[in-house]
């Protein structure tokens, strides 16, 4: 049987493919890692809040309150910076996913051609197999 003519292309639809599936992973771990983050600053912040809000109950110098609430706006200032970078990352790990599915589609494409190409050759095979078969009869039957 004749080797598959588009081979080199499939194998490079298995390779795009594999490395559409490594970015998938880096992605969904950088998110996974950010939503980390993301919980840990939203505790410290919780935090912080809580302890303003005791130090107000025990009574507490303007001055340092106003230095906590200035800590607490750098924090939600941080912490929105980590919600738009997660926001981000979830864009690209969907944008990395359809490029995998348009990976797959192609190279499944490609394998169903490769499938169809060698039955076809299968068949031809068979038909040339029938008609040797078949003249190898009639000169018997002749003899």
């Amino acid at each position: 049987m004749k080797p598959f003519r588009l081979q080199k292309v499939l194998d490079y639809r298995h390779r795009l493919e594999e490395l559409g599936r490594l970015a998938l992973v880096e992605g969904l771990e950088q998110e996974a890692q950010l939503v980390t983050r993301l919980e840990a600053a939203q505790q410290g912040l919780g935090k912080l809040y809580a302890e303003i809000e005791g130090f107000k109950r025990e009574g507490i110098d303007p001055h340092e309150l106003l230095l906590y609430e200035a800590h607490c706006s750098r924090k939600v200032a941080a912490l929105a910076a980590l919600a738009e970078e997660l926001d981000s990352a979830r864009r690209q790990v969907m944008s990395r996913r359809e490029e995998l599915c348009e990976a797959s589609r192609d190279k499944k494409l490609l394998e169903t051609v490769k499938s169809r190409k060698q039955e076809e050759a299968r068949q031809e095979e068979r038909r040339r197999d029938a008609i040797v078969l078949d003249e190898i009869a009639v000169q018997s039957f002749k003899r």
